[in-house]
């Protein structure tokens, strides 16, 4: 990947869609997959470690929901933009995105 590649972690605990995004996101040429996870307690250490300046999170993950992931990150890096990826077409699921200021 180029230097000006945009840096960006997966997280989603389902294997097969975990890999989908991943390969989509890999056959771009400015972005780049810095890490890949499945749970949610591996989010923010990596994220810290890696620095990545997007982060794409299931809205459900074991042991967290990624809404509260996305506002720990959001206040751990705030250089850092989450995408929430959700199953869900309700209204409430953009609302909680910007309550943790996903959204600008």
């Amino acid at each position: 990947m180029e230097s000006g590649s945009v840096r960006t972690i997966v997280a989603e605990s389902v294997a097969l869609i975990r890999t989908g995004v991943v390969a989509c996101l890999d056959s771009q040429d400015d972005i780049e997959v810095v890490a890949d996870v499945k749970q949610a307690s591996h989010v923010l250490p990596l994220a810290r470690f890696l620095q990545p300046q997007v982060a794409v999170i299931a809205a459900s993950l074991p042991g967290q929901d990624g809404f509260t992931i996305a506002q720990a990150l959001h206040e751990a890096l705030p250089s850092c933009r989450s995408l929430i990826l959700s199953g869900l077409a309700r209204k409430f699921v953009g609302g909680q995105v910007q309550a943790v200021g996903s959204l600008r």
